[in-house]
């Protein structure tokens, strides 16, 4: 893995998209649906409140720390 960010999905190792795995049930588990597999994308729209984009942060805090 080279600095800076992907440009394709080849650098993506087994070992990382189990990880996408781990947070997307620990995101799920707290009430934040994300596009199931590693290779999707996630948006935001001018639909999203500020309070969505907080709890948005807060879940995923909580869930990288619990995957520590």
């Amino acid at each position: 893995h080279g600095a800076g960010a992907p440009r394709t999905a080849a650098p993506l190792s087994p070992s990382e998209t189990a990880r996408f795995a781990t947070l997307f049930h620990a995101m799920l588990e707290r009430g934040v649906y994300l596009p199931p597999s590693a290779y999707e994308a996630c948006f935001l729209s001018l639909a999203h409140t500020d309070a969505d984009l907080a709890r948005f942060a807060s879940a995923l805090r909580e869930s990288l720390a619990a995957s520590e």
